[in-house]
């Protein structure tokens, strides 16, 4: 059975890989009117700009979610896209990180662990808290109220196989990369519990080596 989406929908991590292609497929439904495109690396933006000029519907926002400032300053410009009693509909959170070095049993670098976690984890937490009353509003007009976190089997204790990362350099391993998703799956359960209007999961889309 499908269920509707709604107009307005937020997708973070959005100039590449997993991201952009949301926000493409997206694109296609008749019921999706605005698609915020959140970026945060100006590096490989090139795609989603070119995929803007072709669909009128994508409003690129810069969104870099391990900074509470950016969060704001993003929902200002999406409250002021909107106009008065913004509602958002769905909310993907899909920005995350898989670096290599560091990153290991045997030689861990408290930096680059608290990256990932501050990224992986609180990065969407900042983000829905942020976004919640949007949400909200989309539930007191009937509307479709969902978050979407992008996990991994990686976060799962009983599914995560610990198989080293691919990469175009070849294998890697990153334990906090799972110890990240992990955490993420235990504060979507937390979400969904604690604001029961708002349909709130955690899912594994597989892949991308993009």
């Amino acid at each position: 059975m499908y269920q509707k989406i709604g107009s307005n929908v937020l997708v973070t991590g959005a100039n590449r890989g997993i991201g952009l292609g949301l926000v493409k497929e997206l694109s296609k439904l008749e019921e999706v009117q605005h698609i915020f495109a959140c970026f945060y690396n100006q590096v490989k933006i090139e795609e989603l700009k070119t995929f803007q000029e072709q669909c009128p519907k994508v409003y690129i926002i810069e969104l870099d979610v391990t900074n509470d400032e950016s969060i704001q300053k993003a929902l200002s410009e999406i409250r002021n896209i909107l106009g008065e009693n913004s509602s958002l509909n769905l909310l993907i959170n899909n920005a995350a990180i898989l670096e290599q070095g560091g990153v290991t049993v045997q030689e861990p670098n408290r930096e680059n662990f608290l990256r990932h976690l501050n990224t992986n984890s609180l990065g969407p937490v900042m983000v829905n808290a942020a976004f919640l009353t949007l949400l909200r509003n989309a539930t007191s007009l009937n509307q479709p109220a969902k978050i979407v976190n992008i996990s991994s089997l990686n976060g799962s204790i009983e599914k995560g196989s610990g198989t080293p990362f691919i990469s175009a350099e070849g294998s890697f391993k990153n334990i906090v990369y799972g110890m990240s998703k992990c955490a993420l799956n235990h504060y979507t359960k937390a979400l969904a519990q604690e604001e029961p209007s708002i349909i709130s999961i955690a899912i594994c889309p597989g892949w991308d080596h993009l």
